[in-house]
């Protein structure tokens, strides 16, 4: 998935965490994001794993998971961030 600055910066200015930003904090955010593309099943973060980022989910859905349990226990989507 292919994100010019505008486009991502729209993208943050939705997501909940990010909304109350200055405009011009979310621009330098957009600058430095970049898009990526996860695949079904793939892992973005691990419990207890220490975080140097940050994801907010464009399209698609999240599934969290807890070791222990087999089924999801909260889907996150589109304006969602985790990390």
């Amino acid at each position: 998935m292919k994100l010019n600055t505008a486009m991502k910066q729209l993208v943050l200015a939705d997501c909940s965490v990010f909304q109350n930003l200055d405009r011009a904090v979310l621009s330098l955010l957009a600058e430095t994001a970049r898009a990526e593309v996860f695949l079904p099943g793939e892992l973005l973060v691990e419990v207890d794993e220490e975080a140097d980022c940050a994801f907010v989910i464009i399209e698609g859905r999240v599934g969290v998971l807890v070791p222990g349990v087999d089924e999801p226990i909260h889907h996150m989507g589109p304006g969602d961030s985790v990390g």
